[in-house]
């Protein structure tokens, strides 16, 4: 006959052990930015992607941090995240038509990119575009616009970005 102290002990090792290959991730990292003074980027060459000028705040974060527009994930493990970006955009041109997608660790993704035609000088078009993305400790999020016309300077008036775990 089993001893019934050996099936306690045995249960609590099994559950020791489960316990300690159980992978804690960042599940509570999640932030929220916004910019609270507006720049104008200029798109020096068409098509091609620039980093969204202006001064950025902090809603709230935890596990991310953020110098000159560049987040950063500063949790312990890799997580997955949904980035949440909503802006509204204006143009110094005519018939401009303005793209922006987020860029991590300094790449673009512009499959997942976002484009508005904005028909009058300085009219705002409102976009937002939301991807999931598996970030790892250390890597950076950005938010970057690109325009069609060269030297057209594209200010976004407002910019929300919420990172929230998947």
């Amino acid at each position: 006959m089993r001893n019934p102290i050996n099936n306690v002990v045995n249960a609590i090792n099994l559950l020791t052990k489960a316990i300690k290959n159980v992978k804690i991730i960042s599940s509570l990292a999640h932030a929220i930015f916004y910019i609270s003074s507006s720049a104008g980027t200029t798109c020096t060459v068409a098509g091609t992607c620039y980093q969204v000028a202006g001064t950025y705040a902090t809603e709230e974060s935890s596990d991310f941090s953020i110098s000159a527009g560049v987040i950063t994930y500063n949790g312990t493990s890799a997580a997955k995240f949904h980035i949440f970006v909503s802006m509204g955009l204006s143009s110094d041109t005519n018939n401009t038509v303005i793209n922006y997608c987020t860029a991590v660790n300094g790449v673009t993704n512009t499959h997942l990119s976002m484009r508005t035609k904005n028909a009058i000088l300085n009219d705002v078009s409102a976009m937002s575009n939301i991807a999931a993305y598996t970030l790892q400790p250390g890597d950076t999020v950005a938010v970057h616009i690109s325009s069609d016309k060269t030297g057209a300077v594209v200010t976004a008036e407002k910019l929300v970005i919420d990172i929230q775990p998947i």
